[in-house]
């Protein structure tokens, strides 16, 4: 109440929530606890990790993260936990890992980050042996997933030629998108010898990091794929657009910053991670309210689109909206990554004149700025390795090619990628310079059976190498049920309408633990497939059903096969 009585007389001067990050009481307090009481609890939750990795046996084999008292942008917070994790991973985000937490009672257990789940005790007393107990049951889960120290193992092998631009193409049910995840698992672990099982957490885990999947379809457009402009929707006063990266365009940029940062020496990181803390610092600085003035300039960052800008020492809005000039984020970074010669030409304004030289003068101004906030404290990094990305495209044929890829169609080949022999970038229309990274990997899959739609064309067809996926009827993982009767149907297909018309094994196959149904199979699946292949021609149909020795039901449309199966 105290607090809230202060609140309140405070925020009656002012016309905006002066408190917008300052709601909850702890928050408020905690300026007066942080100096007293940080390190020690962090000693005191530090020692208590060091105890459980040596009483585990797992000291040699884990890290940990610690997270106490500071809560998000460093603005306090009353829960503290930690999570000891494989040391092979980056960080605890991708790891099975062992939690603790304190937040009005403890909490302990295992927990898979990714997948959100979470075999968890919860409890009001602490007790440190029940707490080692718990540990000790899951131990093994996170001393096995160790995906990533069999990765750095391979990584430093002879690299496996996988192509970087492949298609998977077949008749439907013959296992393109399943084994579309089994090839991006391979690739990104540059592993050839790995277990379906295996690859299928992997796939999981690094989808949406490494790993992309999409599907095309008729409506799916260069704007959806690489980058076009889409309505602001936050915006309610003015209708305005904003620049929108595709999913190809965003996990190229991470495949190319890894490329960059794997080719860097631990000192160019440890510059470049000092920069970017500074900047985070200084837009700490900001969004907390502080006014950073160069000049009598005052900077404040926007989280909408996470930039800085500058205005006048009244922050002035003119009829258009903000007027003044803006400094992304990713701009200054990029700019710091930049060759020297490059940032002494905008520091001397070579080339530059009018309303332009004031702004590269106000960006070289807010760049050293930047630098003068670096920390002198060194700071501890490892060398970034270089990683394998994967795009996944189903049903590649699906959508208009030569729309949807653009000017990908020439990019994309080998040779004219980032670290290519004839390394080649163009434009986008918003006027941003792209190149496909030597690191990103195109899977597609296409079903040779509708022909309804267009195959590729032979300028992107000449880019990719092509697999061929057709029925297999000796699976290693898995069993295909009444082969005989999938052989004699697709003997008789491909007399009359090629190969590209059969049908796949995964029809004829049935999750773990469930029995096969012959006549649910035909009746609701194989059936309704061959009538349309051969548009309801019911004396075709038959003659391939009386073929696989199939009794088929008198009088019946659709054409349904007898519940004994067998003539």
């Amino acid at each position: 109440e105290i607090i809230d009585n202060i609140k309140n007389k405070i925020a009656s001067r002012f016309d905006k929530d002066v408190f917008k990050s300052w709601k909850e009481p702890y928050r408020i307090l905690y300026i007066f606890l942080y100096d007293r009481f940080k390190e020690r609890v962090k000693k005191c939750f530090t020692d208590l990790i060091t105890q459980l990795q040596k009483d585990l046996g797992v000291t040699d084999k884990t890290k940990f993260n610690l997270v106490h008292l500071d809560g998000a942008q460093q603005q306090g917070s009353d829960e503290i936990w930690f999570a000891i994790y494989n040391k092979s991973h980056k960080n605890q985000k991708t790891a099975k890992q062992l939690f603790f937490r304190i937040k009005n009672e403890y909490m302990y257990g295992l927990h898979y980050h990714h997948l959100n789940e979470t075999d968890t005790i919860v409890t009001d007393s602490y007790n440190y042996e029940d707490v080692l107990s718990t540990f000790k049951k899951s131990v093994d889960a996170i001393i096995n997933d160790n995906f990533n120290t069999k990765n750095k193992a391979k990584n430093n092998k002879e690299p496996i030629n996988f192509p970087l631009n492949q298609i998977l193409y077949g008749p439907p049910g013959t296992g393109k998108t399943y084994n579309t995840i089994l090839e991006a698992a391979k690739i990104i672990t540059n592993n050839k010898d790995l277990a379906y099982e295996t690859a299928q957490g992997i796939f999981n885990e690094q989808l949406g990091n490494q790993i992309e999947f999409i599907t095309f379809h008729q409506n799916y457009s260069y704007e959806d794929f690489i980058q076009g402009l889409r309505p602001d929707v936050a915006n309610n006063d003015v209708l305005s657009f904003k620049k929108i990266d595709g999913v190809f365009k965003q996990i190229s940029n991470r495949a190319l910053k890894n490329l960059k940062e794997s080719e860097k020496n631990v000192e160019q990181i440890k510059e470049s991670v000092a920069f970017i803390e500074a900047l985070e610092s200084l837009k700490e600085k900001i969004l907390d309210g502080e006014k950073i003035y160069i000049n009598k300039t005052a900077y404040f960052v926007t989280s909408e689109d996470n930039a800085f800008r500058y205005t006048a020492d009244n922050w002035t809005l003119n009829d258009k909206g903000f007027d003044g000039f803006r400094m992304k984020y990713d701009d200054l970074i990029n700019f710091n990554e930049a060759d020297i010669k490059s940032r002494q030409d905008i520091k001397n304004l070579s080339n530059i004149s009018g309303l332009a030289k004031q702004h590269a003068t106000y960006f070289y101004k807010t760049y050293e700025l930047i630098k003068s906030l670096i920390d002198t404290q060194p700071v501890n990094v490892h060398k970034s390795l270089k990683q394998n990305y994967v795009i996944i495209i189903d049903e590649i044929n699906r959508a208009n090619i030569s729309r949807v890829f653009g000017e990908l169609i020439t990019l994309i080949e080998p040779d004219k990628r980032s670290h290519g022999k004839y390394p080649l970038s163009c434009t986008l229309p918003s006027g941003e310079k792209f190149i496909v990274p030597s690191n990103l990997y195109i899977i597609g899959t296409m079903n040779t059976a509708d022909k309804s739609i267009a195959l590729l064309d032979i300028a992107l067809r000449r880019r990719f190498e092509f697999v061929p996926m057709y029925p297999n009827y000796a699976l290693q993982n898995g069993t295909v049920h009444e082969v005989e009767v999938l052989k004699a149907i697709n003997d008789q297909i491909k007399k009359s309408k090629g190969h590209d018309f059969q049908i796949g094994h995964s029809y004829f196959m049935v999750e773990e633990g469930k029995g096969f149904d012959l006549e649910n199979c035909m009746n609701k699946k194989v059936i309704p497939l061959l009538l349309e292949y051969f548009m309801n021609d019911e004396t075709e149909v038959k003659s391939i059903l009386e073929n696989a020795k199939l009794k088929i039901k008198d009088n019946q449309w659709p054409l349904k096969i007898d519940g004994n199966a067998a003539k």
